[in-house]
């Protein structure tokens, strides 16, 4: 046959008389094609959750975290947590193994549900595998002139989230300000001991200031801060 005319995109090569023109959809950000729009649609679903979302949250997380951290107390806590489940999600994504992280796509219907939760104020929570941000851990108190806990609450809590998740569900609360303790669970329902830092948490923290000072005048005596939520 000899020479003949075709198309050629990238090194694929369509004789011309076995082309067809029809109508496609093209991604702007990834410069996919589709060829029908319900596949288009569902494709922009999946990049809006996987990856716009993800580079919200990577831009935004210190700030939206601050507006988390200024809660007054664990009531809001509970709401603010159950009324912002992608977050955590993108979160737990964030932080799996670089390996795993595309294995998890973020439903966009993700909901995280607080089943229990529980605080009692400590002045000196434990700092052994936790601390505050820009404070340090000493485990065993075996570091000399760090000190062997800060004020903070310990506590519990348990949650069931609406999909399966790929680790231990404890990534939902990494570098949150709720650090995770012992614990587990299954694929969708986790539970863990709980160390919170005042210095984490100012709202929470200029209240006990206050509840103490109060208490004090009141009863003369200072009783330690408690907090329990079961839904």
């Amino acid at each position: 046959m000899g020479a003949i005319k075709a198309y050629s995109f990238k090194k694929a090569l369509i004789p011309v008389e076995d082309a067809k023109l029809v109508e496609a959809y093209r991604c702007p950000w990834t410069s996919n094609v589709f060829a029908t729009k319900k596949e288009y649609l569902k494709h922009l679903a999946e990049y809006r959750v996987n990856h716009i979302y993800k580079r919200i949250y990577r831009n935004n997380f210190v700030k939206t975290r601050a507006e988390f951290n200024s809660m007054p107390d664990g009531d809001s806590i509970v709401k603010w947590i159950e009324d912002n489940s992608i977050w955590f999600a993108i979160n737990a994504k964030n932080n799996y193994h670089w390996s795993d992280r595309d294995k998890f796509k973020i439903p966009k219907d993700f909901k995280l549900k607080i089943l229990k939760f529980s605080l009692v104020y400590d002045e000196h929570t434990s700092n052994s595998h936790c601390c505050p941000r820009g404070g340090k851990t000493n485990w065993g108190g075996r570091t000399p002139g760090v000190p062997r806990g800060y004020p903070g609450w310990t506590g519990n809590i348990e949650y069931q989230v609406s999909h399966e998740l790929l680790g231990f569900g404890s990534e939902l609360f990494k570098d949150t300000g709720i650090n995770t303790g012992t614990g587990g669970g299954g694929k969708t329902r986790s539970s863990y001991g709980i160390e919170l830092f005042a210095s984490d948490w100012p709202e929470m923290a200029a209240k006990i200031a206050m509840d103490r000072v109060e208490n004090i005048l009141v009863n003369g005596y200072y009783k330690p801060d408690r907090y329990s939520y079961n839904s």
